[in-house]
């Protein structure tokens, strides 16, 4: 077993990476005061640094990832976002900058829906340009190709086809960048794998792709985690995903209420939510609003749990709240405890992720028949 450390550029992908280290085993810890944490990353165990990239500009992404070569740890990888949404190139340049050398991108999550074919990504068969990351409200992704994002930022890169392409590539001793294709969990796996047997190349990929390079040189995978919620409940939703308003829809349908200010009961509610308006604007600011609304709330309710749909709302609601992870619920969701506040469960996931369904079987799972 070696350390692993991660940089990822928003806090549910921060989150949904240290699940999925934990789930491989590993002791896992998130930072989320970066430029005081360079020196404190753990060689044995998982530590994620949430960088607060997304949003920043170019320049600031492109200094803040630097940085992150000079955290110890056996390897490292860098979390990108499954839809190319982000500063993610310019990150990647940024590291080369300091002195990487090798960079393989994989740019797959199969089980949410998303691959890798041709050097094209994909969000369930549609290239990720041209659906719901393409409109996002504060960040469109203007190109399918993980290959033009990496121009743009000045990196040049090899494209290859299967881990056996890559594992030639790793074998020569290459130095670049090359993103590789994978369609499947399983190409997801040997490509991780391959990447194991070499330290010093940065693993640049999904949350997927890192727990796949965690599972290849942890400890063994831990034993299955408690799926059950306590109530009452408090979920917020900032995100602004076509996908994320109907799975709050499916929630209600199953007996949620929605906090929207008239609700005389909602102090009492089993399962609350509240979800920012849909309205223009900045986003941060919309989602700092929902926050303060949530956590007026919860000081009300005494919520035994915390569901946080989207990571500007994660970041808002939870601030610099230290968080033990625990892993992984489901595809992208995290399930963590407060440090200072174990009594309190935090379930976290990306907007996008899941179908109509993912909030309800959340809160139903393990709950007495």
């Amino acid at each position: 077993m070696t350390g692993l450390a991660v940089a990822a550029d928003d806090r549910t992908g921060a989150l949904e990476t240290a699940a999925a280290c934990a789930d491989a085993g590993f002791t896992t810890r998130l930072h989320t005061h970066p430029a005081a944490r360079y020196g404190t990353l753990d060689r044995l165990g998982a530590d994620v640094v949430d960088l607060r990239t997304r949003h920043a500009t170019p320049g600031e992404a492109r200094t803040r990832a630097a940085l992150a070569e000079a955290w110890p740890g056996g390897h490292h990888a860098h979390k990108i976002d499954s839809t190319l949404r982000g500063n993610w190139a310019v990150e990647l340049a940024g590291r080369i900058d300091a002195g990487r050398r090798r960079i393989v991108v994989l740019a797959a999550f199969p089980a949410a829906g998303r691959v890798c074919r041709d050097g094209v990504v994909l969000d369930h068969g549609v290239p990720v340009a041209e659906g719901p990351a393409g409109r996002d409200p504060r960040h469109p992704v203007h190109d399918s190709e993980p290959a033009v994002h990496l121009a743009r930022a000045g990196v040049v890169v090899t494209a290859v086809r299967d881990a056996d392409a890559l594992t030639a590539w790793l074998a020569r001793g290459d130095v670049g960048v090359v993103v590789v294709d994978a369609t499947t969990d399983a190409d997801v796996g040997a490509v991780a794998h391959a990447v194991a047997a070499h330290p010093d190349v940065l693993l640049a990929g999904t949350a997927a792709a890192i727990g796949a390079l965690a599972d290849a040189i942890g400890p063994g995978r831990r034993q299955s985690l408690d799926t059950a919620l306590g109530t009452p409940v408090l979920v917020v939703v900032g995100s602004a995903h076509p996908m994320a308003r109907r799975q709050v829809a499916g929630l209600v349908a199953a007996g949620a209420i929605v906090d929207d200010g008239t609700a005389t009961d909602a102090d009492r509610a089993r399962w609350l939510v509240l979800v920012a308006p849909d309205e223009r604007g900045d986003p941060l600011a919309v989602c700092r609003a929902l926050a303060a609304r949530a956590l007026a709330r919860h000081d009300r309710r005494h919520d035994r749990t915390l569901v946080l749909v989207g990571g500007d709302t994660a970041d808002a609601v939870l601030g610099e709240r230290a968080l033990t992870v625990e892993g992984s619920l489901g595809i992208g969701v995290a399930r963590c405890h407060l440090v200072d506040d174990p009594s309190v469960t935090v379930v976290t996931k990306p907007g996008g992720f899941g179908d109509e369904g993912t909030l309800v079987r959340l809160l139903t799972a393990g709950a007495p028949a």
